[in-house]
């Protein structure tokens, strides 16, 4: 779930779907407990999916979510560990089937941001327009993660 890009821009859903052009994806995974610091270098360095190693990851810890915002469900924890990756490649449900091979299932995954845009400040359901300059600077995007990211 998350953001999302539609186009009808055929050039524009190539690139940014190309494992070639390495663009960034970002995404907040809650996890059930915290993974120990061994396991989460693991994915950062890539690991084996499919008989191929994934791409390098960015992986940091995301402090824990202000109270008011945390709206548990019936029986469910509201203090589970949220990590936020960054991605270049976009294998079939890659943070998943990352995150289950060293034994943690993620619980909930969204995606927040790809390239430099982000879902800051857009509502649930809703979209928006990009201006030709992003859809120009997208293009622009990818070959791997970029400290900015």
């Amino acid at each position: 779930s998350g953001l999302l890009v539609m186009t009808n821009d055929g050039e524009l859903a190539n690139h940014l779907m190309s494992r070639d052009s390495q663009v960034p994806r970002t995404y907040h995974v809650k996890l059930g407990e915290d993974p120990r610091p061994e396991k989460l270098a693991l994915l950062e360095r890539g690991i084996a999916l499919d008989g191929r190693r994934t791409a390098p990851a960015r992986i940091r810890k995301l402090a824990p979510r202000p109270a008011e915002a945390r709206r548990p469900a019936p029986r469910k924890r509201s203090d589970d560990p949220w990590y936020e990756v960054t991605l270049v490649e976009g294998r079939y449900h890659q943070v998943r089937r990352m995150f289950e091979r060293i034994g943690h299932p993620v619980l909930k995954l969204k995606r927040v941001r790809i390239a430099f845009l982000t879902d800051e400040g857009l509502p649930v359901g809703r979209f928006r327009q990009l201006a030709p300059s992003e859809v120009k600077r997208l293009m622009r995007e990818g070959r791997g993660l970029k400290d900015e990211v």
